[in-house]
């Protein structure tokens, strides 16, 4: 787990994975219990590694 992480990664790629197909990220945010920015980043995370 990287230092300041305070999700797991077990957490973090379902997240990641159904903020794709969510219809809002703050849907998202309520399903697992944290913010939609939280959700946000994620995504971002998730795009950005798609874009490498």
């Amino acid at each position: 787990m990287d230092r300041y992480q305070r999700f797991s990664v077990e957490w973090n790629q379902p997240v990641s994975i159904r903020s794709i197909n969510e219809k809002t990220f703050k849907k998202e945010g309520e399903t697992y219990g944290t913010s939609a920015l939280t959700v946000v980043r994620r995504f971002d995370q998730l795009a950005e590694t798609q874009n490498k």
